[in-house]
């Protein structure tokens, strides 16, 4: 893969820097990659090699390129950094190979900025507003460490970006959001930068996208920012110390620094629900609260309440006696059906309910324990591989690298589609 042209342009009010990719070992055409931002940030936003190359590396790694070669001087910590990513993925997905990091005009560190200046990313979730919340209740705002700057982006949900650009309902719902943090923005004395990019989309597909890519795109969001920040938080998901393989991990992101900027993973030392009791006692956070997917549809609501994200948040908060403060969701009873339901759709979902048991239990709904433990042991005999559905998973896993059972879900997916378009 060689990432060439770089550059910045200014348009509409707004600035863009963006660079061409061309694909050397698969067959795709070249494709442009780009961050924007409104003009009145022009000053701090750069067409930094290291952003392009943390945007590139996880996609080359998943197509099989030789290498990934940037155009212009990279910084040898972030290099290596990239080296070390690989091996860790390399653990977890074996059958990867990892790409060289070359560039045109060698390896050589920079500078930070002066004086530092920290940020992090807002999406308006619970692991976002913990991490604002927790850097104010640390840091007074004079320290460097105290959090100046959030990224509000636009272009990492599959359904925000097509080939013209952002999608014009996706646009106006980042808009509205906006809108809404403008107020929590002015109380933890935060500035808000929207940023619109298309990362997303040269990733190979969704599972790899999640499984790899999340992190290193977040990082280089931030990267093309250098000159404006020199220290970047990004929220853990509160699943434990060491969490599952994921895009966005304690053994990944903080290898995606460079010697001119920080990336931290923040929060690790705090679950999800004690991320969420601390967040339920920021009224400002509970009256913008955003968990819900929205991968295919735009809500009426700021949440569906009906997806899993919504209802483990939902979860959560009544098992800590706080969800008629979340104005963003709705205040439904907490039956043992509800749970019942709940669809799991990452091994982190497994600690989130399990951490409600004990909470339900001193509040005596037993009824909710009882149901809470027979869906998690139901989930833990899936992922054990009891049963005769996984006794077929792992057969097509021996015998075909899981290809029938990705065909099926995709046929699955098409078939819902059809149907609710249909309706």
């Amino acid at each position: 893969m060689k990432v060439y042209d770089l550059h910045a342009s200014k348009t509409s009010g707004r600035v863009k820097v963006a660079a061409t990719i061309a694909w050397e070992d698969v067959s795709r055409p070249n494709q442009e990659v780009y961050f924007d931002c409104p003009e009145s940030f022009a000053d701090d936003i750069s067409p930094n090699p290291n952003a392009f190359s943390l945007a590139c590396a996880m996609p080359a790694l998943d197509y099989g390129e030789r290498r990934v070669l940037i155009e212009g001087t990279l910084c040898p910590e972030l290099r290596n950094g990239l080296e070390t990513a690989f091996r860790v993925i390399r653990q977890w997905y074996p059958k990867h190979k990892t790409p060289v990091i070359e560039a045109t005009s060698g390896f050589f560190p920079s500078f930070p900025r002066v004086p530092p200046r920290a940020a992090s990313f807002m999406s308006a979730g619970i692991d976002a507003l913990a991490t604002v919340r927790c850097n104010r209740r640390d840091f007074p705002l004079d320290h460097p460490a105290s959090i100046r700057d959030c990224f509000f982006f636009l272009g990492f949900n599959r359904h925000d970006i097509d080939s013209e650009g952002p999608v014009a309902e996706r646009l106006r719902d980042f808009e509205r959001r906006l809108g809404r943090m403008s107020a929590l923005a002015r109380e933890a004395q935060i500035n808000l930068i929207p940023v619109h990019t298309n990362i997303r989309f040269i990733a190979k597909d969704h599972q790899a996208w999640n499984e790899r890519g999340m992190g290193a795109g977040l990082a280089s969001i931030a990267h093309v920012f250098s000159r404006r920040v020199s220290r970047i938080l990004i929220g853990s998901e509160g699943s434990g110390a060491i969490p599952s393989p994921w895009g966005t991990h304690p053994l990944l992101d903080p290898n995606f620094s460079s010697s001119d900027l920080e990336v931290r993973h923040d929060c690790l030392n705090l679950s999800r629900l004690q991320k969420t009791a601390i967040v339920s006692e920021w009224p400002a956070a509970m009256r913008i609260l955003q968990c819900c997917w929205q991968n295919e549809e735009i809500a009426e609501d700021v949440n569906c309440g009906r997806c899993g994200k919504c209802i483990r948040t939902i979860v959560q908060l009544a098992a800590l006696g706080r969800l008629d403060r979340a104005e963003t969701l709705p205040n439904i009873p907490i039956t043992a059906d509800l749970v019942d339901k709940f669809g799991f759709v990452l091994e982190s979902d497994l600690s989130f309910l399990e951490d409600c048991i004990e909470p339900f239990a001193e509040m005596g709904r037993l009824d909710l324990v009882r149901a809470l433990k027979d869906r998690v042991k139901r989930y833990q005999d899936r992922i054990d591989g009891r049963g005769w559905r996984n006794r077929l998973r792992r057969w097509d896993k021996k015998l075909t690298r899981g290809r029938l059972t990705q065909s099926a879900g995709r046929m699955l997916r098409a078939f819902r589609t059809s149907r609710r378009l249909g309706d």
